[in-house]
């Protein structure tokens, strides 16, 4: 028993060791790699820098440290850059290969490879970097899949939108501020990839996303879609009011003052309906969200006060009338109100 023992120690100790030196020959290869970035590094920049300035023509790298290095300056140059010198740089890296290396990089098994081709391909983007970020949606990296799906978004054609979409839906509950990102991107490029995302069997969240993109850029297309989700009993019904309200659709205002008028309506839902009234400025809506600005609940009470500010003479004859009432909450939400 002892003897086992002292054998398990000699061999826990031994694989100490063994850990601390592959500890320190990584420290050491990490520093000998930082070393040679701070070589190479300023010889990239010059070079990038004198291309954008005047025109001056670059000698290819060939060692892999260095062609690596020139990558890394250069993307991060692309991302300060715009118009015509960032697409300048991008059409550089295409006839220096680095368009086939990250092509190449795209299918290589280690993750990390595949990540930095993506990056690589989606920052040049020209017709032969998208038709590669193509074949990445489908790759089993999350990382690799979005990063594909955001530059095919921003700059490709119709084509690959259908793929793009059903890539958002996979991955909603991965990474849903990514998502959120690229639908963004379909929605100002290809408005039209939208109703994908709109589907019933689209993620609850998906469409909540799509509805919020269609309100903040105004996509006037969808307000009978919109008006058709704020009738029904599903969910999103906030996101959906919110949007008629940044579009102005007076055609949702009669739909609206039902959804007010419904106390078994969630006060959210009803509050984003008040709010989206007082975007469109229907004086119609007057009377149904009077009732509401000496309701019990803080948001409601707010979102009506400052609805009524938005809808004319008659709106401001109620919030007059509510800065003479008894309850003390309710003379100081119309008094600031009429103040602001």
């Amino acid at each position: 028993m002892i003897a086992d023992l002292g054998y398990a120690v000699v061999v826990l100790a031994a694989l100490e060791c063994v850990l601390l030196v592959a500890l320190v020959l990584l420290r050491v290869q990490l520093r000998r790699n930082q070393r040679r970035a701070d070589q190479l590094r300023p010889a990239a920049e010059l070079a990038i820098a004198n291309y954008l300035a005047a025109d001056v023509a670059v000698r290819p790298e060939t060692q892999s440290a260095q062609r690596s290095i020139w990558r890394d300056v250069a993307l991060e140059a692309m991302s300060d850059l715009r118009g015509s010198e960032q697409a300048g740089l991008a059409r550089l890296l295409d006839e220096l290969g680095y368009v086939g290396e990250a092509t190449s990089d795209l299918k290589s098994r280690r993750r990390n490879v595949r990540r930095r081709g993506a990056e690589t391909l989606a920052a040049i983007a020209n017709a032969e970097a998208l038709e590669a970020l193509a074949t990445g949606l489908h790759d089993r990296d999350v990382r690799v899949r979005m990063t594909c799906a955001r530059a095919l978004a921003e700059a490709s054609g119709d084509q690959q939108v259908p793929e793009v979409a059903e890539a958002v839906i996979h991955d909603v509950r991965a990474v849903p501020g990514v998502v959120a990102d690229i639908v963004l991107a379909l929605g100002r490029q290809h408005p039209g990839a939208l109703d994908r995302l709109l589907k019933p069997d689209a993620p609850a969240v998906v469409r909540s996303i799509a509805l919020t993109v269609i309100g903040e850029l105004r996509l006037a297309q969808y307000a009978p879609r919109l008006r058709e989700t704020i009738g029904g009993n599903e969910g999103n019904l906030a996101a959906a009011a919110r949007g008629l309200g940044l579009i102005g659709d007076v055609e949702a205002v009669p739909a609206l003052i039902d959804l007010i008028e419904n106390e078994d309506r969630d006060p959210v839902v009803r509050t984003a309906a008040v709010t989206a009234l007082g975007s469109i400025g229907d004086p119609t809506a007057v009377s149904a969200i009077a009732t509401l600005v000496r309701h019990d609940d803080w948001s409601l009470r707010t979102a009506a006060a400052q609805a009524l500010a938005g809808l004319g003479s008659q709106g401001r004859l109620v919030l007059e009338q509510a800065a003479q009432s008894q309850a003390e909450q309710v003379r100081e939400q119309a008094e600031a109100v009429l103040q602001s």
